[in-house]
């Protein structure tokens, strides 16, 4: 992941790959009323009767609707209630989540860094959750990792925090959240879409392996393409199933998300 020099840093380093160079159901509808009229048929008139006169049924209102509906409102639907619908809750973030917060910080597992905090406030906060474990220095001293190196935070030369980055990719632990998407984990070209529509200010110059999205300081990371990935089937680069679905990942899934403080990736 490039920094305000251009250099790369945490784990959005690209560098050149060791390989020979995407329900609906219907229901059925309730069955309204309405079938054969109540009394006799039409045709059958009693004695008497002329042809604009109705025939009286007990239990009966006017136009065959039950006696006591009010004019304009519906009877009854023989359509079954799904329980399960009504009772449809919204599910509950992973254990290991952490919501991203642009242009502020993250927070997760009662563990809260900003953008901007010292690296003692750093290591104080992800001491308060034990899977944190011990910090692990970085880049010459100027980052620290946390959670088996899944987080990265980066620090500017007044030693205060200027870039947070999940490296864990889809195989790790974290998950990183941004408006109810898990970044890592649902399709990489979905997840660019749905950002730019809300944020807008894309940088592409690092297409299709890098993103940046300049206003709210978002980058995104992947070590191939789905192109990649195309030309690797084509020819027959996948020693079995297992490499083939692995090779897919790593294109069609972010490898690193990170955001930065306020001009970070536009310096």
């Amino acid at each position: 992941m490039r920094d305000r020099n251009g250099s790369t840093q945490g784990g959005g380093t690209r560098g050149a790959r060791g390989r020979n160079d995407r329900p609906a159901g219907g229901r059925p509808s309730g069955q309204g009323h309405g079938g054969k009229p109540y009394g006799r048929h039409r045709d059958d008139k009693p004695a008497g009767q002329s042809g604009s006169e109705k025939p009286f049924s007990h239990g009966h209102g006017r136009g065959g609707k039950p006696a006591g509906q009010r004019h304009g409102t519906k009877s009854f639907s023989t359509r079954p209630v799904d329980i399960r619908r009504q009772q449809k809750t919204k599910p509950e973030p992973p254990a290991f989540a952490f919501r991203l917060y642009p242009l502020d910080g993250v927070e997760g597992r009662g563990v809260r860094i900003g953008l901007g905090d010292t690296r003692e406030q750093v290591i104080a906060a992800c001491g308060a959750d034990r899977f944190a474990g011990t910090p692990v220095e970085g880049d010459e001293g100027k980052s620290l990792s946390f959670y088996q190196g899944e987080l990265v935070v980066s620090f500017a030369p007044d030693d205060t925090v200027e870039l947070i980055e999940f490296v864990g990719s889809y195989h790790g632990r974290l998950h990183p959240m941004l408006g109810g998407m898990d970044l890592a984990r649902v399709d990489a070209d979905w997840v660019m879409r749905k950002l730019s529509e809300k944020i807008g200010s894309l940088d592409s110059s690092g297409e299709p392996y890098e993103y940046v999205f300049l206003r709210a300081e978002i980058c995104l990371y992947r070590e191939s393409s789905p192109d990649d990935f195309e030309d690797m089937k084509d020819e027959g680069a996948f020693a079995d199933e297992r490499e083939r679905a692995e090779e897919e990942l790593m294109a069609t899934r972010w490898a690193t998300v990170g955001i930065g403080r306020k001009g970070f990736f536009d310096e």
